[in-house]
């Protein structure tokens, strides 16, 4: 698991990112620890349509109170923390770099959520966690990584519990023109492994899980990017806070500009599906 490991984290790591976010606070006259899950979601959600997609989770996927939850690839906290407050659900997120575990901690601190929400540093290949423990996984943007996907689903159903739901919004590549890099989760095609939807179907009927939902949301997300562009209408719909850039680099913009041209040109869809244990 080396290799894929260290991939990760040199793709993904960003040196003293808690205190990057503290300066960015500061710069824009922010008190950190007053901010709001609101403020947060300018910087915390790391995937196509960002809070809105969060939300959507619990609708598709039937949280209710009381239900475990294990986000895998949680990066930053923010649809974990989504979760916990708007369907009152305990989450625990799965990440594998080191900074995006500890900043995903300090980000819940501050908005004392910590009975709610916890954090484990670690491979989703391999979870540290007892066989049926969780109601509902989730994933979002964090699986293109993955070279195996039979084995991790095996592993996602695994953890889960008899009849419980595993929902994906990922990304699928539909053809073999190759993508535009850099974009958000690989610098080149060494480290992107996008299956197409078929294949993405056939590996999770392999691992026993049954089909409940499949739409392709690839419209939307061309909707969304569009809407990026726009200025805010108002003071209150200026985004507070740092900004996806600091989590992404400094080729932000460039691998989100991607993103959209890979959506536009087919090269890529995004899909948001639900899928049952037995």
């Amino acid at each position: 698991m080396g290799d894929y490991k260290d991939s990760i984290v040199d793709h993904y790591g960003q040196n003293n990112l808690r205190a990057r976010v503290r300066r960015a606070c500061q710069k824009l006259d922010i008190d950190p620890e007053k901010m709001t899950r609101t403020d947060m979601a300018n910087f915390d959600q790391i995937h196509v349509r960002g809070l809105e997609a969060s939300l959507e989770i619990g609708e598709i996927a039937g949280l209710k109170p009381g239900m475990n939850v294990l986000d895998l690839g949680s990066g930053l906290g923010g649809p974990a923390r989504t979760i916990a407050a708007e369907f009152g659900c305990r989450v625990e997120g799965v990440d594998i770099v080191k900074e995006f575990y500890r900043t995903s901690v300090m980000l819940t601190e501050w908005l004392d959520m910590t009975d709610q929400v916890s954090f484990h540093l670690g491979d989703m290949r391999s979870l540290p966690f007892e066989d049926g423990k969780f109601d509902v996984v989730v994933t979002q943007h964090a699986i293109m990584n993955v070279k195996n996907k039979l084995d991790l689903f095996e592993e996602v159903r695994r953890v889960l519990k008899p009849g419980g739901v595993f929902y994906l919004y990922e990304v699928c590549g539909e053809n073999d023109r190759g993508l535009h890099y850099p974009v958000p989760w690989a610098g080149t095609s060494k480290m992107s492994f996008l299956p197409s939807t078929e294949k993405l179907k056939a590996h999770l009927a392999e691992a026993g899980f049954t089909e409940r939902h499949w739409p392709d949301t690839t419209a939307q997300a061309l909707d969304w990017f569009d809407g990026l562009t726009g200025e805010p209408k108002t003071e209150a719909e200026a985004p507070r806070g740092p900004s996806i850039a600091i989590v992404l680099g400094p080729e932000a913009a460039k691998k989100s500009r991607n993103v959209q041209r890979n959506l536009r040109e087919g090269r890529i869809q995004l899909v948001q599906a639900l899928f049952a244990s037995p």
